[in-house]
């Protein structure tokens, strides 16, 4: 597994529902039902080309995890409660727009761009920064964080 991938999973932590948004090939979803760590996932790709690929990866590992699969735009899946997102391969500005329509409590967020941006609008509804690490990857940087909303009770 590439090294970006890598450290994108291991940001993920047990949750009743997760969200892998803009799923691609299926390995951050591989990485989550493998380690049982949901009761559901939601696999999301607004390319139903990627998200097959993604399902036929899945239906080759045996799970308990209830998948449930979303050919839409990741903000559309506001239907869904969703405790923590993992978005990852979209621009900061896109990333942004998800999280205002979707709102998890948290989320794993891996942008192209506009990572200063997308630092400070996320910090505008409510968020905190709990991880914030920089990935090189085929020589490449990638920033990964990892977020949570801020409530009034703790």
């Amino acid at each position: 597994m590439k090294a970006r991938i890598e450290k994108i999973c291991s940001l993920i932590t047990p949750a009743k529902t997760l969200a892998d948004i803009g799923c691609d090939h299926g390995k951050v979803s591989e990485y989550i039902v493998r380690r049982g760590l949901a009761e559901t996932l939601i696999v999301n790709d607004i390319s139903s080309a990627s998200l097959q690929k993604a399902q036929t990866r899945l239906s080759r590992i045996p799970h308990q995890t209830a998948v449930v699969y979303a050919c839409c735009d990741g903000a559309q899946l506001t239907a869904h409660p969703i405790d923590c997102a993992v978005i990852a391969g979209f621009g900061g500005r896109t990333l942004l727009r998800i999280i205002q329509s979707l709102l998890p409590p948290a989320a794993v967020l891996a942008p192209q761009n506009f990572q200063d941006g997308l630092r400070r609008g996320i910090t505008e509804l409510g968020y905190t920064i709990q991880t914030d690490c920089l990935v090189t990857d085929n020589k490449k940087p990638y920033q990964i964080l990892r977020i949570a909303r801020i409530t009034d009770n703790g």
